[in-house]
C-alpha cells in the first residue's frame, strides 16, 4: 500500500510514463474530456506524450475536439487501470500546436491518413467510401494538456484510497488524502 500522497502521485506519474511507451498499458489510451458548444464531450484518445506534467495527444485539425480546445482550453483526461484497480484523473489547459512540421516528420506513412482528407471528420456521409483520405500536415494538430490538477483514486476491497494534488505557480506539486 502506498505510505503518502507523493508515493501515490508518483505511481500515477510512472503508468503516464509507461503509458507513453507501452501499446498494452492501460494509460495508453485515456479518455479526453473537453467542453463544447453541445455540452460535454468524450472520446478514447492515444497518449502520445508524457513529460513534466504534460500529456501530448494528437487529431486532425478539424476535429470537434480541437474546436472545443480553442473555444475553451480546459481539459481532462481518464485512465482505468483494472489490474490495479486505480482511476486517475489529471485536468489541465490545453495548448493547440498546429502543422508542426517536425511532429509530423515522426509520423509514419500509414497513421497520417487520419490527419486530413474529406469531407472532414464529423461531417454526414452516405457510405464510408465517401471519405478520402488525404494526409495534410497542415491539418495535424498536437494538443499539449498542461496538468494542474490529478485525483487518484485506488479502489481496494476493504478500503478506498483518494488523493488530489495541485500544481502550484512554481510548478511544485502538493497534495493530500482526501475521502473517497
Amino acid at each position: 500500500m502506498t505510505q503518502t500522497p507523493e508515493d501515490f502521485r508518483q505511481r500515477a506519474w510512472d503508468a503516464m510514463s509507461r503509458g507513453r511507451t507501452d501499446a498494452d498499458h492501460p494509460a495508453r489510451q485515456p479518455v479526453l474530456a473537453t467542453s463544447g458548444v453541445e455540452g460535454p464531450s468524450l472520446r478514447m484518445v492515444v497518449l502520445r506524450g508524457w513529460d513534466a506534467d504534460v500529456a501530448e495527444i494528437q487529431s486532425d485539425r478539424a476535429t470537434g475536439k480541437v474546436a472545443d480546445l480553442a473555444t475553451d482550453p480546459r481539459a481532462a483526461l481518464l485512465v482505468w487501470m483494472p489490474a490495479d484497480s486505480l482511476q486517475i484523473r489529471l485536468t489541465g489547459r490545453a495548448e493547440l500546436i498546429h502543422g508542426d512540421r517536425d511532429r509530423w516528420a515522426k509520423i509514419p506513412e500509414g497513421p497520417r491518413q487520419v490527419y486530413g482528407g474529406t469531407p472532414p471528420p464529423g461531417t454526414p456521409m452516405q457510405d464510408p467510401a465517401d471519405h478520402n483520405p488525404d494526409p495534410d500536415p497542415d491539418r495535424f494538430t498536437a494538443i499539449r494538456i498542461h496538468v494542474t490538477r490529478a485525483d487518484i483514486l485506488h479502489i481496494g476491497e476493504e478500503r478506498h484510497t483518494r488523493a488530489r494534488f495541485d500544481r502550484g505557480m512554481d510548478g511544485q506539486w502538493t497534495g493530500s488524502w482526501i475521502a473517497p
